[in-house]
């Protein structure tokens, strides 16, 4: 919760937690805190109010602004992945209307203009769908599988199988490229 200094007596004291509690939320004056920690561990006001104005609030700042940089950037990341998922629902729902035009009305299918139509349509739900493929495997990534992880677990699940059975199925699995 603040930067460190070997120097500063309030970063090495052994109450530092405490202090910053007393500070940061109960809303203690320096002063105060002097006083408390007078037969304690002894700390100077001046002491304390540098060690604040150096080591916890240009930290807390710091803290503040990279909170509102994330919270902007994911913020904006969701508008993006919601438009994309709102073409994608807008794509469909036109290509469900003309197809259902294009069932009713059997004779118009094979013009131009409505072949024209509905290549469009699949075309931009088929881009839409690629900009969704990468929202899921940047928000739900495939995890790695260990195949020597797979393998150990296979051999303890085993254990009660008789050993010249499992170095079978483990010659097997090894031909397999397990």
């Amino acid at each position: 919760m603040s930067y460190f200094s070997t120097r500063c007596k309030t970063c090495t004291s052994k109450y530092k937690k405490e202090i910053h509690e007393l500070v940061l939320e109960k809303g203690w004056s320096v002063e105060r805190v002097e006083e408390w920690l007078k037969d304690k561990d002894p700390i100077s006001d001046t002491a304390l109010g540098d060690h604040f104005r150096k080591h916890v609030y240009p930290y807390q700042k710091f803290m503040k602004e990279a909170d509102k940089y994330t919270k902007e950037y994911f913020q904006k990341r969701l508008n993006e992945d919601v438009s994309i998922l709102e073409r994608i629902r807008t794509h469909l729902e036109v290509l469900e209307t003309t197809l259902g035009t294009v069932l009713e009305n059997k004779q118009n299918f094979f013009k131009p203009s409505m072949i024209r139509e509905l290549r469009g349509l699949v075309t931009d739900i088929v881009k839409c769908m690629g900009e969704y493929e990468k929202i899921k495997k940047e928000y739900y990534p495939e995890p790695e599988i260990d195949k020597e992880d797979i393998f150990k677990d296979f051999i303890e699940a085993c254990e009660d199988i008789p050993v010249e059975y499992i170095n079978k199925i483990a010659e097997k699995l090894k031909n397999k490229g397990y």
